[in-house]
């Protein structure tokens, strides 16, 4: 599975020492920027009556001209168990798979790529039921004993498609450039330990960038009077509703059967009056996907309470004793928005969209990835299906 060609590495190696194509590194991680680690917050998939109704098309491109090892990590939102798998990527190589079936679309001789996403809960795949899965992946270059390097090239895009409604919205990977010195290639200082059987990345501005320390959202109120976001003439494009995806990216990836770590939401918003609500809050583990008005009370979002049709948030996500076992963590997110195109005078909508936008974060707070340098995990070949 794991196809290295150790001259070919040899000799990218040289190549990449010549610095012929280096970069500078980022301090914080970027949406817009190549990385040596990708982070996809919100990856899932849907089936009912056993087929696939919703899906997400994972996109990974080495735009470098050398080849490259990836390694591979995929965590459950629910419980945070994950699997893995590790392969090499060619010079200037894109490669895209579903995640539904964890199955490249091209080139089909790197299948399988990752097991499927049903493979952690076959009931999804009842023909009498159905359900939805909700995942992060993880993605970084590492050597050919799996030990973290520098390879600030690699870039990723995922593609969500709901099959029944007829939309699709993309958004760009969470990337995290290596900020050590060396060339493209170079192992990380201190990223492996030999003796404990750790590799760690460090996302803290000086290893590898660093993840924010609070971030930011501008939303539409949830609620029955909203004003349209965009309009031309007769025609209007409306929100008719936000789901605010965030993941946690402090992880230990040792464990397979789910590392748990557990945040309180600080949730500080401010409507178009620059009016400040506090108390909006929530409390969960490994991932959260809610719609703005489904957070618990004491909830700020919904125009009601808000009074203007907009307004913006600050999130952060603390430690607190009503949240259980709670602690600091750093957060990343992405913002889906179901849209409706309206014509004034029509009796219903002309169509729907919905668009997804990686959140912006502020400041820096460090985390840490910690995974097992001898591969561990669910191996694509120990499931069988379609």
């Amino acid at each position: 599975m794991d196809r290295i060609s150790l001259c070919a590495t040899a000799a990218a190696t040289a190549l990449l020492a010549s610095g012929s194509w280096a970069q500078d590194s980022l301090e914080t991680v970027s949406t817009s920027e190549r990385g040596s680690l990708l982070i996809f917050p919100d990856i899932r998939a849907a089936w009912d009556g056993g087929e696939v109704v919703s899906d997400t098309l994972i996109t990974l491109t080495n735009d470098a001209p050398a080849e490259v090892r990836v390694q591979f990590y995929m965590v459950l939102g629910t419980n945070c168990v994950s699997y893995d798998n590790a392969f090499t990527l060619t010079a200037d190589q894109p490669v895209q798979w579903q995640a539904s079936s964890g199955r490249a679309l091209n080139p089909v001789e790197l299948n399988p790529i990752l097991a499927p996403l049903w493979s952690i809960d076959p009931s999804v795949l009842n023909p009498l039921g159905g359900g939805d899965i909700e995942a992060t992946l993880y993605v970084w270059a590492t050597g050919i004993t799996n030990q973290p390097i520098k390879w600030n090239h690699l870039l990723g895009t995922a593609t969500q498609v709901d099959y029944v409604n007829q939309t699709a919205s993309e958004y760009a990977a969470s990337a995290f450039q290596v900020r050590t010195a060396g060339a493209s290639g170079a192992d990380v200082p201190g990223a492996a330990d030999i003796e404990t059987g750790y590799g760690t990345l460090a996302l803290d501005g000086e290893s590898y960038s660093a993840t924010p320390d609070a971030l930011l959202l501008n939303f539409q109120a949830p609620g029955d009077n909203l004003d349209s976001i965009y309009s031309s003439g007769a025609y209007a494009v409306e929100a008719a509703g936000m789901e605010l995806v965030l993941q946690i990216p402090d992880f230990d990836l040792f464990y397979d059967a789910g590392y748990d770590r557990t945040v309180s939401l600080q949730i500080d918003i401010w409507n178009e009056n620059e009016i400040k609500f506090e108390g909006t809050t929530n409390c969960f583990s490994c991932y959260s996907g809610l719609r703005l008005e489904n957070y618990p009370e004491e909830n700020s979002f919904p125009i009601a309470i808000l009074g203007t049709d907009a307004g913006k948030a600050r999130i952060n996500a603390k430690q607190d004793d009503h949240c259980d076992d709670s602690q600091d963590h750093a957060l990343l997110g992405v913002l889906h928005t179901d849209l409706v195109y309206r014509r004034a005078g029509s009796t219903g909508p002309l169509g729907l969209d919905r668009l997804s936008t990686p959140l912006t974060g502020i400041g820096s707070q460090p985390a840490t990835v910690r995974y097992p340098l001898e591969n561990g995990g669910i191996l694509p070949e120990e499931f069988a299906g379609p």
